[in-house]
């Protein structure tokens, strides 16, 4: 299914298909099979911090690497068909990228109570939180409706299969409305990655949430200030970005040590895509050609546009 469920054991090589399975792919060279699992526990409900587990196995069911990506990182990993169009394998087979929802950067606090003064009751409440506290729900943040209810921003990642570090891809975004405090305005949710044929460069596709180039014409007020469907909403705005790997692991590199006490690790996510200057005001969905980028230095890109 497009879901990634429901596989029939015959499609991987003869070996079952795990029932918690959301996304199955195999490697390039057929010698390596990537499952994302469910990390529901065994009662139904979600583990304690961990978004997906990871699972690296040789083509006859060997499990190689078990990963539990924490849900700080990310949230659920996109395997619809549409934004995500799977895992994409790197040609070397040490790296992948998928799709995952991004978590929200505005937290609510608890409220009504004195934290440091109930913590003893923390763990009678089995609650998690003070007694006689409740928690907000945060800003509003709508979602994409038409084909994809309940998803609201995701991102790009890269894992590396053996070691099972995970790094987002921080993406190209124009930050143009300062009157926006949430920054919903300027956000963008990316997608359908794939690797460039020397492994080198992840190219993406970017939706912006906000279509800024609608405008009333004499006041210059946004049209439409909301999300638009992305997959029939033909004519809405996206464009491709390019991105190093290399750049990838050497910002999470760099975030680590300020976590580690530089700054805190705090402050605006600085971006390492790059969006490519193309004369369309829509394209997406790029693949590299198959017969170029052979000699290992890039390739030409196939996508689709809109004018």
């Amino acid at each position: 299914g497009e879901d990634g469920q429901g596989l029939a054991p015959q499609a991987l090589g003869g070996f079952p298909v795990p029932e918690d399975c959301l996304l199955v792919e195999r490697s390039p060279s057929g010698r390596l099979v990537l499952f994302a699992r469910s990390s529901k526990d065994a009662a139904g409900g979600e583990a304690k911090g961990c978004s997906v587990v990871w699972e690296l196995c040789t083509n006859d069911g060997q499990v190689i690497k078990q990963t539990h990506v924490p849900s700080a990182l990310h949230g659920p990993v996109y395997a619809e068909g549409y934004i995500s169009r799977g895992v994409a394998w790197s040609p070397d087979e040490s790296s992948v990228a998928y799709v995952a929802e991004v978590p929200s950067e505005h937290k609510t606090p608890n409220w009504g109570a004195d934290v440091a003064a109930n913590a003893d009751l923390l763990e009678d409440s089995g609650k998690g939180k003070p007694l006689g506290s409740w928690t907000g729900q945060g800003p509003y943040e709508e979602d994409f409706g038409e084909l994809f209810p309940g998803r609201k921003c995701a991102g790009v990642f890269l894992m590396k299969v053996r070691s099972g570090q995970v790094a987002k891809v921080a993406p190209f975004v124009d930050r143009s409305s300062p009157e926006d405090p949430y920054g919903e305005l300027d956000a963008v949710t990316c997608g359908k990655p794939i690797f460039s044929p020397d492994g080198a460069l992840v190219v993406l596709t970017a939706w912006p949430h906000v279509q800024k180039l609608w405008r009333d014409e004499e006041s210059g007020t946004l049209a439409v200030a909301k999300k638009l469907g992305l997959v029939y909403c033909y004519n809405r705005e996206c464009h491709l970005q390019v991105v190093r790997c290399e750049d990838v692991w050497r910002a999470r590199k760099e975030e680590e040590g300020e976590e580690d006490g530089h700054d805190g690790g705090h402050g605006e996510e600085v971006a390492v895509a790059k969006k490519l200057r193309l004369p369309n005001a829509s394209a997406h969905s790029a693949i590299f050609h198959p017969s170029r980028g052979k000699d290992g230095r890039g390739g030409d890109t196939i996508f689709l546009p809109y004018h």
